[in-house]
């Protein structure tokens, strides 16, 4: 047998999402070598998505001149970044965009339900928690990411760990603390 025939030319995305950015990539059939001219097994690089989930006010961060460039996208690394805020804030896209460098920018708001921190500890069931995600959610699965990333532990924890439930998405945190 012949080593091409048992070659493969990636991953199956469904069970292991891209964790950095593919290029160009020539597949051959299998037992056929790849010529310069052999155009038909092109595969084009996927647009890397990524939805960051924070409990911060970007108006505040924006007004208070703290607009870091490239923040949420450190090295240009995803061609999407959806900003999910848990709060009411309606930032100037504008002003926020410095901070995803040169992807395309989505905002999006997903309130946390100001009741429940107030509730005693008995009532805050699990499908409680997953109620107040499902928008979000939804959302993630209109978007497809390839990752979550939480900043700070808060109601975005929630969320992310609900897209990892029913989404399968991958997601990562960022603590961030002062002393």
């Amino acid at each position: 047998s012949s080593m091409g025939s048992s070659m493969r030319c990636s991953r199956d995305p469904a069970r292991h999402p891209p964790v950095a950015r593919r290029r160009l990539a020539y597949c051959p059939s299998p037992g056929a070598p790849a010529t310069d001219g052999d155009r038909s097994s092109v595969t084009e690089s996927p647009r890397l998505k990524l939805v960051v989930a924070i409990p911060d006010r970007l108006s505040e961060l924006v007004q208070k001149g703290e607009v870091q460039p490239r923040y949420y996208n450190p090295g240009d690394l995803f061609d999407e970044v959806h900003i999910v805020t848990t709060n009411d804030d309606r930032p100037d896209p504008a002003a926020v965009r410095p901070m995803v460098g040169r992807a395309r920018l989505g905002l999006h708001n997903l309130p946390e339900d100001s009741g429940m921190p107030h509730r005693r500890p008995e009532w805050l069931h699990p499908w409680r928690l997953r109620r107040w995600a499902r928008p979000g959610v939804d959302l993630a699965r209109r978007i497809a990411p390839d990752l979550v990333r939480c900043h700070g532990a808060d109601w975005n924890i929630v969320l992310a760990r609900e897209i990892r439930r029913r989404l399968r998405v991958r997601y990562a945190v960022s603590l961030h603390i002062n002393p």
